[in-house]
């Protein structure tokens, strides 16, 4: 696995690339927000960034919500010192796919990096290689979603998220159910990370031209179904 770690902190990046050597993962480092966005650019290098919030010349959030604008869909891990549930709720909402307080055990990281690599390749196995509903397609080989046939841009979450509703339309899907699809956990720590990625994809869905929707069922979950013409 080839990691980009964004950090300013020497200390932090000696222990994360010692570490990492040892699993016999390649990792590449930057200081600042501005390397971090020359560098992401080149997605095709790196399977994950791990990107500090506080950097001294920009904030983590704007350098994820900056990335994603460009279509970089490189998993992101955040790391912040700041274990608020509003910060955390913030660095997903800007594309974030998971998060790590400081301070953070080694075999922590390790584990989420893990998790992360399997979500790339894993979800490809809860479908088929096209599915479509109303105007909406997924192409999963490509990673691609188009409403309409104009391409919807959504971050690698936001693509596993809509190929499991897809894949069960018309079915309700509990959050529990949709945290181990999508996060591959039966476990949300207080962040209503399922909620925060159900309101990002509604955003994106939601238009004249969509014939899909996303409906809360109360007390159950979520379910995606064609909209009645």
């Amino acid at each position: 696995m080839k990691v980009l770690l964004v950090e300013d902190d020497p200390r932090i990046v000696s222990f994360i690339e010692r570490g990492l050597s040892v699993e016999g993962y390649s990792l590449s480092s930057v200081a600042n927000g501005e390397a971090a966005l020359r560098e992401a650019q080149r997605a095709s290098l790196y399977d994950v960034i791990i990107l500090d919030l506080i950097l001294p010349d920009m904030n983590g959030h704007d350098v994820c919500h900056e990335l994603r604008q460009h279509r970089v869909r490189t998993p992101i891990i955040m790391l912040t010192a700041l274990d608020g549930v509003d910060e955390i709720v913030r660095g997903l909402e800007m594309g974030a796919d998971d998060y790590l307080t400081k301070p953070f055990d080694f075999d922590v990281l390790l584990a989420r990096l893990r998790s992360l690599r399997r979500r790339s390749y894993d979800y490809q196995d809860l479908v088929s290689s096209s599915l479509r509903l109303g105007n909406v397609e997924l192409d999963v080989g490509a990673r691609r979603a188009y409403l309409d046939g104009g391409e919807l841009h959504l971050t690698a979450t936001e693509f596993r998220l809509f190929a499991a509703l897809m894949h069960n339309a018309d079915k309700v899907l509990t959050r529990n159910e949709i945290l181990q699809l999508v996060w591959q956990t039966d476990q949300d720590p207080l962040t209503n990370i399922v909620d925060v990625y159900i309101r990002h994809l509604r955003r994106k869905i939601d238009s004249d031209l969509g014939t899909v929707a996303i409906e809360t069922v109360r007390g159950h979950g979520y379910r995606l179904t064609a909209k009645s013409v």
